[in-house]
């Protein structure tokens, strides 16, 4: 293939996909009424689950097959109500943001009084100084209170606002919905000073110009070497890489593409990279994603549990081993464990910022305020915040306020993300009447009308970008006279939890398809589709021999466009097609399919990467399973076919993923096409160490298994060039 990349310089693996959801549930819960209201306010975003087949810009996708769409979704958000939500994020930013400054940087471990953090009786007492502040707490509020601007007053820009007002001005101002790295450096050079030319200074007359670490140090490469992103985050130019800037300049992308994390990334990705790399641009996009699904929250209902389950699809887009992941993970355990908020603040210093675990190495680099700066210390105090304040706007700003290090920025991120959920008018309910007027130049130069702006009018943009997003991303339209976005859409399961004090209903058990049986054996096929050859076209033959053969769980290799792809996000439409063949029943992870009316349910999935072959891209996914009181844990991979080298890599990388805390003490099976014997050298490295064993293998087809008692035969699987490879287990009794 002789496709062109969508933007330079990005790989694969740096846009991950992100489906992955904590719970599914019975078919016998899908009756109750309150699932249904939670069902039909958010099935639109199942969207998510259909890759975009061009993006509009500097390059474009290869032509490939299209995928028949039959059903046409309503965003369930008019345009109107939209903009309230947008003009609810400004605002609901700008208060979170203005109150956290009063904290920034007051607390940050260490010795001495900095090394005291707050805690929740703080609030409303008085500020203490800064690491800067020489001993002088905030001139914005002498207690730690809410920050607010009546009408008549002005919200000034901040770091946390001003860059993404700039991307979303640049997005108006050339009509399109991806900046290329020209439009973005040239937006950062006409609108933010450098010192040499800024008209702002400090207290003490130093030329002062709002920019610090890396976004310093990206515009200083645009400006002295003309480098243009992504070359201005790369760490032999930015050693500042990661450092917190990305996290607080392009959240909004998640909401120029309503219920489409895919899109979202593709847009933010230049903007991410234009400052950040590794766990800074993962913990970014952890929040663009956030931000995307957002728009399928109804605040009417539970927002604790819609939220939490965006925060879990978003969990996936932080690698697994990365100290990003490891912080989510550990917060989320400490919150389940109830653990006081404090405490796990503690925790997260000493874990991390002291003792350095899951290779959090900041420490060791002698950075200023020991890197109090740092994308990860201000990710996971970021997250103590959204757990704890379980999705009340009020107490999560006010947790992230007090939580230490630089405590504006995750302030604003979920100040504008509980602005947007709840909108303009919820705000002003709680707060009393506020300012709508915002003034650019408080901080940035080059706008129009002396930089004077309204959250009204900067909302009325941000649809406008939706529109466009609408029709040239989504392949969708927009009704003008009822005021609704309509974009194409698969039917899939909800996105969103239950709320929790729902009961759970009985099971079914007249109905062997929906009970659920803790000691019926499980039936898992592996399957090759030969996807180049055979999808779409075969999606419906696949899925009857899936139907014949009373499968459970399916796990299939080739479901992804992963043959000469490098540089291009990984495309999933064969998986999709195959999805869509096997009905309302299954719900996809990746390559990974559960049957849910046999009463399966995904508790946890994420992908990922392996060494890249000469000619394909690898990746592996991983899956846990419930049925009942029953959990399984299921590896699918696809080794590379060209490279023994890459094979051995490709064994390496599967060892680790068998080995992760997720599987830990759970039956697991690792199956896939392996491009080599099931017991070759490469294939005994992956069961060394991990305590699998093959179970059954049909050339360079099979499946290993740990934990588990069974049997696995072939089947023929035509016009697939490999065999289906049929294993049917059950756990083994501890």
């Amino acid at each position: 293939m002789n496709q062109k990349t969508l933007f330079p310089g990005i790989h694969a693996r740096e846009l991950k996909g992100i489906q992955r959801s904590k719970a599914s549930w019975s078919l016998a819960m899908a009756q109750n009424p309150l699932f249904q209201k939670i069902r039909a306010a958010t099935a639109y975003t199942t969207g998510i689950l259909v890759l975009v087949s061009s993006i509009s810009g500097p390059s474009s996708f290869a032509a490939s097959p299209a995928i028949s769409v039959t059903t046409y979704g309503t965003l369930p958000l008019t345009r109107t109500q939209y903009q309230n939500k947008l003009r609810g994020f400004w605002l609901g930013q700008s208060l979170a943001n203005w109150t956290g400054l009063v904290t920034e940087m007051d607390k940050i471990g260490g010795p001495g009084p900095h090394g005291v953090f707050y805690t929740r009786d703080d609030w409303g007492e008085p500020d203490q100084p800064s690491i800067w502040g020489q001993g002088v707490p905030s001139d914005l509020s002498a207690t730690i209170d809410w920050v607010l601007r009546r009408p008549g007053e002005v919200w000034g820009a901040d770091d946390d606002t001003d860059i993404e007002y700039i991307y979303q001005h640049l997005l108006d101002q050339h009509q399109t919905t991806v900046l290329t790295p020209e439009q973005i450096r040239d937006g950062w050079l006409t609108h933010i000073y450098s010192d040499e030319n800024t008209p702002f200074t400090t207290a003490d007359g130093k030329a002062e110009n709002f920019l610090w670490v890396s976004n310093q140090r990206a515009h200083d490469l645009m400006r002295e070497q003309s480098l243009l992103p992504p070359e201005t985050s790369e760490p032999n130019h930015n050693p500042h890489f990661d450092m917190i800037d990305a996290q607080l300049t392009t959240e909004i992308f998640g909401l120029f593409a309503p219920g489409r994390p895919d899109i979202a990334l593709a847009m933010a990705h230049l903007p991410i990279r234009t400052t950040a790399r590794e766990n800074a641009a993962w913990a970014a996009e952890f929040y663009v994603v956030m931000h995307a699904l957002a728009s399928g929250i109804d605040s009417t209902l539970p927002v604790k549990p819609q939220l939490f389950a965006i925060a879990e699809r978003a969990r996936q887009q932080l690698p697994l081993g990365s100290y990003s992941a490891d912080m989510y993970d550990f917060v989320q355990e400490q919150y389940q464990q109830k653990v006081p908020w404090e405490k796990v603040r503690d925790r997260l210093h000493k874990k991390y910022q002291i003792n350095g675990e899951a290779g959090y190495d900041l420490s060791t680099r002698n950075l200023y305020c020991n890197g109090c700066f740092a994308a990860g210390i201000n990710f996971g105090a970021s997250l103590i915040s959204l757990f704890y304040g379980e999705g009340d706007y009020r107490k999560t700003v006010k947790l992230a306020v007090l939580m230490g290090w630089d405590s504006d920025n995750p302030a604003a991120t979920w100040g504008g993300l509980l602005g947007f959920i709840y909108g303009h008018e919820k705000l002003t309910k709680w707060f009393g009447p506020l300012s709508d007027e915002f003034d650019i130049h408080r901080t940035r130069g080059g706008f129009a009308n002396s930089g004077k702006d309204t959250f009204s009018d900067m909302a009325r943009v941000g649809v406008s970008i939706v529109d466009r997003v609408v029709k040239d991303q989504l392949g969708g339209s927009i009704d003008t006279k009822s005021d609704y976005w309509h974009t194409p859409y698969f039917e899939e399961n909800s996105l969103f939890e239950l709320p929790e004090e729902l009961p759970e209903e009985e099971p079914d058990n007249q109905n062997p398809e929906t009970s659920r049986n803790d000691t019926q054996p499980l039936t898992v096929l592996s399957l090759n589709v030969y996807g180049h050859a055979t999808m779409p076209a075969a999606a419906t033959r696949y899925a009857q021999l899936v139907t014949d053969h009373n499968v459970d769980l399916l796990a299939v290799q080739e479901g992804v466009d992963d043959w000469q792809i490098q540089g291009l996000p990984t495309d999933y439409r064969r998986a999709e097609a195959l999805a869509s063949a096997l009905g309302n029943c299954w719900v996809r992870r990746y390559q990974v399919f559960a049957n849910r009316c046999r009463g399966l349910e995904f508790e946890h999935n994420e992908r990922f990467d392996m060494t890249d072959g000469p000619n394909a891209v690898r990746t592996g996914e991983l899956v846990v399973v419930r049925r009942g009181a029953d959990r399984f844990g299921l590896i699918d991979v696809h080794w590379d076919h060209e490279s023994e080298r890459v094979r051995h890599a490709n064994s390496r990388e599967t060892n680790a993923a068998a080995t992760s805390p997720h599987l830990r003490g759970i039956p697991l099976l690792v199956v896939g096409d392996f491009n080599t014997a099931c017991d070759s050298a490469t294939t005994q490295a992956l069961a060394s160490g991990t305590d699998l064993s093959l179970l059954y293998g049909d050339g360079i087809d099979c499946g290993f298994a740990r934990d588990v008692k069974g049997s696995g035969k072939s089947i023929d699987a035509a016009p697939s060039d490999h065999p289906g490879i049929l294993l049917k287990v059950t756990a083994l009794q501890p």
